[in-house]
């Protein structure tokens, strides 16, 4: 990327403090890896949107089939390790009991609400990390508790006993913490008996990355927009065509948003712009896809480098 069109802009991020305690000399780690861009003109064409990473999620060492005989399942309440990696991601359950207990509500990070089961055997609920993470602690606020067990996979179908889960009252909490920490993407609880949870944490980091060549982990990757003109769907700016493009509608503060599906550590995004560009834009990464920190602003157009 020594040279760049006039309509190519070219962001490198710089700013050892842009996300705290995940940034070093001047690279900027994305644990969710949500990247959103913000455009501030009225209309912006995109042809391609390019993010150069520097490390892929290592792949996890699988545990053994038997339970893990260094973990420990208790009621009180040890100082949670790391950030709560369940809080709004991806859930999906055996049941549910009503319209208002759906498995989403075990990670919403609302402590009155419930995910319940229906009234039957071997219920259970499971949350995808997004990406491979050194799980720590597990805490399980019950609603209505079970025995249960508690386990890891890194694909949704093979799954390893990790814990036994034996809460002590129908309304207990449980905390189970794994020392050395156990390597996972996907946590299940699986309930003998009918549940409820109340919220689902999982708490840990995202495992230490080593530098491999880089990559265009934005090519092909889940993308969504504030809107489109005609034809020109957002996915066209991820697609590693440059002569196909999203074109927003004509509104104010249109975005558009790519998911890396996973922890990766971002050095440069490469943005190429058409001929209705930007004339002023941000650039946002996110933990949650919800909570959004700007990491750069300036301006579309010539190549340039734009420091937070």
């Amino acid at each position: 990327m020594d040279a760049f069109t006039d309509k190519q802009l070219h962001c490198r991020l710089f700013n050892a403090d842009v996300i705290a305690g995940a940034v070093a000399q001047g690279v900027v780690v994305v644990s969710l890896a949500n990247l959103h861009c913000i455009m501030l003109g009225e209309t912006q064409l995109i042809l391609e949107l390019v993010l150069h990473i520097l490390a892929l999620s290592p792949q996890g060492m699988l545990l053994k089939s038997s339970l893990r005989n260094d973990t420990e399942t208790t009621s009180l309440r040890p100082a949670l390790d790391g950030p709560n990696l369940a809080l709004y991601k991806p859930v999906l359950a055996s049941s549910f009991r009503s319209a208002t207990e759906y498995a989403a509500k075990a990670v919403d990070g609302d402590g009155a609400s419930q995910w319940a089961s229906s009234p039957l055997s071997s219920q259970w609920l499971w949350v995808d990390l997004l990406g491979h993470h050194d799980v720590r602690v597990v805490s399980i606020t019950w609603g209505e508790a079970s025995e249960a067990m508690l386990q890891t996979s890194f694909n949704a179908i093979d799954w390893t006993d990790v814990a036994n889960l034996s809460p002590l009252s129908p309304s207990d909490q449980t905390i189970t913490e794994f020392n050395p920490p156990v390597p996972a993407q996907w946590v299940r609880v699986m309930c003998q008996e009918a549940c409820a949870i109340m919220e689902l944490g999982v708490h840990g980091h995202v495992p230490h990355v080593p530098h491999v060549p880089r990559a265009n982990l934005a090519l092909w990757h889940p993308v969504l927009g504030s809107s489109q003109s005609g034809f020109e769907h957002v996915s066209h700016m991820v697609d590693g065509i440059e002569e196909s493009q999203w074109l927003s509608d004509v509104e104010a503060e249109p975005w558009a948003w790519v998911d890396l599906l996973g922890p990766h550590v971002v050095e440069e995004v490469e943005v190429l712009w058409g001929e209705e560009y930007a004339e002023q834009y941000a650039l946002q990464t996110s933990f949650t896809g919800l909570d959004w920190l700007t990491v750069a602003t300036d301006t579309g157009g010539k190549a340039q480098e734009c420091e937070p």
